[in-house]
């Protein structure tokens, strides 16, 4: 084969020029992308089974997903279920477990053939194999059998519960995690559907979570992670929501509980490494993300985080600059003990709104990019990186010793709280009279330029009034000299 043939076969079509990419589908107007496979981590007994079967079955037979994220589809959905940690006994307690409106669900939907729920391990007994995937992950023969058959089905959802029982691969081996990665994302591209793929997280993962852990450490949790995270480009990790995370959100029923899922994505650019808080509801263990109204929690804490960044934003400042004043400035890494972050949970909790040392984080650096903020190099406090405004002593350091003629002094230790407050609330009291002051002042301006206008109009009203008299004495006249020609 020449290389014009070969380059042929392997050019990309000119027409995708034109045609732009695919619009972004989310199953459920959140977090569960279409098209791809969506690896979903959590401790058992969680509610992900239960959550996604009263999902899939409330999609098949009404179009509504309820999983996580709330959205009504315009028909209703294709969704097939593979549980492989249920034989028919084991699923007969789930069923016995799930409310009435669920099973009217799944009736309408396995009626209509839009819904396919199987207890996958009585099912693997009737088989030569008993798993979809062999220990390299390659599909086996009743793997690739039950892919045919999805491909022919075109579901909108496919739900394998879990990875470990559905394969006798353990995922430690890369390549091995890549080869079952890769055919569940050639079925998804195929079927145009959201494939669900269940795990489990380790003790580590879910036990030994703070609230300042990120959401890759979330995914580091999750068992098997070497291989299946690696190789797959959109993961969710549930957990319980650590004590002073996401303390914002308020649930509806007191036995509900929090929790968070932390997101590594390339499917979703805006939920990329993010972590969201979750509602476990009591009564029915399902996982969302939507409050009672449906509003999604995303939007609820995006609207709170950003009240809380600009009310930190304007106290921050006025912390800095009084610690600094106090000679007690704070040090700029978050790790040392006299940093801002480490003193918000101390000597600082009651003078800066409540917040997490990531969150006190973000505004530091919006504020050093905006200017409001400086790091400065303060040689009396052995050469540590500080915080101060631009116009503080620590920012002038060099000019403060050619004014005064003195060394600048720095206290040992974190300010005291007593001074911190006092100084803050001076600066603030300060603030508040420049404030008022640039009030009256826009007032008092406002208030001469009227007497201005009024001035002005009174001298063009004065330099005109000579000409209206001229103007009706010269009528006067015009009308007597008629009325002397009418008399003759």
């Amino acid at each position: 084969m020449s290389y014009e043939a070969l380059f042929n076969k392997m050019q990309f079509e000119l027409a995708m020029l034109d045609r732009g990419p695919r619009p972004l589908e989310l199953l459920d107007g959140h977090l569960l992308p279409k098209g791809t496979v969506t690896l979903i981590a959590t401790d058992a007994g969680s509610g992900k089974s239960t959550s996604s079967i009263r999902a899939g079955a409330s999609a098949a037979a009404t179009g509504l997903w309820t999983m996580l994220g709330r959205k009504q589809h315009p028909e209703p959905l294709k969704v097939a279920i593979l549980l492989g940690e249920d034989n028919n006994r084991s699923f007969e307690s789930v069923l016995a477990g799930l409310p009435d409106d669920t099973k009217k669900h799944i009736r309408t939907g396995v009626n209509e053939k839009r819904l396919l729920i199987s207890p996958f391990l009585s099912f693997a007994k009737t088989q030569e194999e008993g798993e979809l995937f062999d220990v390299e992950g390659k599909p086996t023969e009743l793997g690739k059998t039950v892919m045919r058959a999805m491909r022919e089905f075109k579901p909108d959802v496919i739900i394998l519960d879990t990875s470990t029982s559905l394969s006798a691969c353990s995922y430690l081996d890369r390549q091995h995690a890549k080869n079952t990665i890769n055919a569940l994302n050639e079925l998804a591209d195929d079927t145009n559907s959201a494939i669900l793929l269940m795990l489990h997280l380790t003790k580590t993962g879910s036990e030994k979570l703070t609230k300042d852990s990120t959401a890759s450490d979330m995914i580091r949790g999750v068992s098997g992670s070497a291989g299946l995270i690696a190789s797959t480009r959109h993961a969710l990790a549930f957990a319980p929501c650590p004590p002073g995370k996401f303390e914002n959100v308020e649930l509806a029923d007191e036995r509900d509980t929090l929790w968070i899922v932390g997101v590594k994505t390339n499917s979703i650019p805006d939920a990329a490494f993010k972590i969201f808080p979750v509602i476990r509801d009591y009564n029915e263990r399902v996982l969302r993300t939507t409050d009672l109204d449906g509003v999604p929690l995303l939007q609820t804490d995006e609207g709170a985080e950003q009240r809380l960044q600009e009310l930190l934003r304007a106290a921050l400042p006025m912390a800095i600059r009084a610690a600094a004043e106090l000679r007690s400035p704070f040090i700029q890494k978050s790790s040392s003990k006299l940093s801002v972050q480490a003193l918000a949970a101390g000597p600082l909790v009651d003078l800066l709104p409540k917040a997490s040392a990531s969150q006190i984080t973000d505004a530091l650096s919006q504020l050093e990019r905006d200017g409001k903020i400086v790091p400065c190099t303060a040689s009396r406090a052995g050469g540590s990186l500080v915080w101060d405004v631009p116009d503080g002593v620590f920012a002038r350091e060099t000019e403060y010793e050619q004014l005064t003629g003195e060394k600048l002094t720095v206290r040992k230790g974190a300010p005291l709280f007593i001074e911190l407050k006092e100084r803050m609330e001076d600066l603030q009291t300060g603030v508040a009279e420049v404030e008022m002051e640039a009030v009256e002042k826009k007032a008092r301006s406002a208030e001469k330029e009227a007497k201005t206008g009024q001035v002005e109009e009174e001298k063009v009203v004065k330099k005109e009034a000579p000409e209206v008299d001229k103007d009706a004495t010269v009528d006067a006249l015009d009308a007597e000299l008629m009325a002397d020609l009418d008399s003759l």
